[in-house]
């Protein structure tokens, strides 16, 4: 993967904020892979995200060549979701990035 073709966006537990901001990046085009990290939001408000927004995403992307991956601790875009991937960190794995495992 190119790295100057990938868009991290962090909600820092803001989640409104990131949908919008992902929203725009997704409308905008011209990305190779646009990151939505909700990592640090609360489950149950990611639950509370309608399913019309993950569809929204999927339909803006429909022929484009973006992929918009959507990091949480539970599946978040549910029935919308091309594909969902499940990652464990294996903690016995050393913290340098070359040596970095994780399973899927």
């Amino acid at each position: 993967m190119d790295l100057s073709q990938l868009l991290w966006v962090r909600c820092g537990g803001n989640v409104e904020h990131a949908l919008r901001c992902a929203d725009l990046l997704v409308q905008a085009g011209g990305f190779g892979m646009i990151v939505l990290d909700l990592a640090e939001a609360r489950p149950e408000i990611v639950r509370r995200i309608p399913l019309s927004v993950w569809f929204r995403f999927r339909l803006a992307l429909k022929g484009a060549p973006t992929v918009l991956a959507v990091l949480h601790q539970q599946p978040a875009a549910k029935s919308a979701a091309a594909l969902v991937l499940e990652m464990r960190h294996d903690s016995a794995a050393p913290r340098v990035l070359r040596a970095l495992r994780v399973p899927a």
